[in-house]
């Protein structure tokens, strides 16, 4: 019997989904901020990323992966919003 815990462990798994639910968040405010400003080259957003997030994404191949990602969501929800409001 030993007391380390398993990736099927509630509380790790609860850890894990927090931490990543807090990154998905914080990538999601950046990349918003971003596009707020009128940045839309991933170049350029990259360079802004803050800290916390370049710490989590550190290549950027994956970091602009999930900037891509972000951004496309947040197209869609802008997208939906304004067909609710047309209609």
């Amino acid at each position: 019997m030993t007391d380390k815990q398993g990736p099927a462990d509630p509380a790790l798994r609860g850890y894990e989904a927090s931490v990543q639910d807090y990154t998905e968040a914080h990538l999601h405010l950046w990349v918003s901020a971003c596009l707020g400003d009128g940045v839309q080259e991933l170049d350029t957003m990259i360079v802004t990323a803050p800290d916390s997030l370049r710490s989590q994404f550190r290549c950027y191949d994956v970091m602009a992966d999930e900037i891509e990602i972000v951004v496309q969501r947040i197209w869609r929800d802008i997208a939906r919003m304004r067909m609710r409001r047309g209609h």
